[in-house]
């Protein structure tokens, strides 16, 4: 094989394993930032899957060569889960806020 063509290979290897940091970082700043409707990240987590398949596909994060990448890639992954569960929490919270709200104007209503 020619070593342009593996040094091309290479650069893009490193280009979708840094197009998919961005996406995580991205998918972070979103939820941080109370997507409310949860389009913005939905759109990027099918972006993130398509970027998934593919460096798992080539099974670039095996490859001792991008450890660094990967231990990144992993621990942004861990951010990103627990601003997930933080913010599931959070909307638990809320639903039940508004549970208890509701049952009280009833009750009101009721007694009225």
């Amino acid at each position: 094989m020619n070593t342009g063509v593996i040094e091309d290979n290479q650069q893009e290897n490193i280009i979708l394993l840094d197009k998919l940091v961005c996406l995580l970082q991205e998918q972070l700043n979103v939820i941080n930032r109370s997507d409310v409707t949860g389009k913005q990240s939905e759109i990027l987590a099918g972006q993130t899957q398509t970027l998934v398949d593919e460096i798992a596909g080539k099974r670039l994060l095996d490859s001792e060569q991008f450890k660094t990448q990967r231990e990144n890639i992993e621990k942004l992954y861990k951010n990103l889960s627990v601003a997930v569960m933080a913010r599931k929490n959070e909307t638990e919270n809320h639903l039940n806020h508004i549970r208890k709200g509701k049952k009280t104007l009833g009750t009101y209503r009721n007694n009225i």
